[in-house]
């Protein structure tokens, strides 16, 4: 993808479940949620995500990254309250709590591949994420379109109470050169020049 010469296209799925209704309660939660997409001239988008939380359960948290289309994934790292955590090439996903304390790795699957930390110490966590997705704008006959899952549902520790996602690219976005769709959220949608911005809140708010 030289640049966005037409139109660029993109639809976000997020499947948050029954986020504006009343939800079940979890030992785990998440207070917020916030995805910074930097699109790149070769098609390949830099994903950094933000999740506050607080855990009282479990050993880890994983991403589950599957039915890529061809897309790979490169440069994971994880930090806790900007303490950056060591790599494990062997990831044991039955390890205990202790044993995954300050690590972080990725473990093969049949359809992709799951992206893991360990949770260590109970209580609140701030955790930045980032990692690289080849292929993630795909070239159209007119243009360029990113579809893509940004996040799966509630999992063990809740959906969040904030949610957000800015998507950047190598040129501005405007009216006349694209197009945004997005789905299976309550919240606001804004177009910037730069990027586009969501928002979704399960409250509603």
């Amino acid at each position: 993808m030289n640049k966005i010469t037409k139109m660029l296209i993109i639809c976000c799925i997020l499947i948050i479940g029954a986020c504006i209704f009343q939800e079940p309660l979890y030992a785990n939660s998440m207070q917020r949620l916030e995805f910074k997409v930097s699109l790149q001239k070769d098609g390949s988008g830099i994903v950094k995500e933000n999740r506050q939380m607080n855990l009282t359960e479990d050993t880890e948290i994983y991403i589950v990254m599957e039915n890529l289309g061809g897309s790979e994934i490169s440069d994971f790292k994880v930090s806790d309250f900007g303490v950056p955590l060591e790599f494990k090439p062997e990831w044991d996903i039955y390890a205990s709590r202790e044993e995954k304390a300050g690590k972080y790795g990725m473990v093969l699957t049949e359809k992709g591949s799951e992206l893991c930390w360990g949770i260590g110490e109970y209580g609140d966590h701030e955790y930045e994420v980032s990692y690289t997705i080849s292929g993630m704008v795909r070239q159209l006959k007119d243009g360029q379109a990113l579809n893509w899952k940004f996040f799966e549902g509630a999992g063990t520790y809740g959906n969040p109470e904030e949610f957000y996602i800015t998507i950047e690219g190598p040129e501005a976005f405007t009216d006349e050169n694209t197009r945004i769709w997005g789905f299976g959220f309550a919240g606001e949608m804004a177009q910037g020049r730069e990027a586009y911005v969501f928002l979704q809140s399960s409250s509603g708010k």
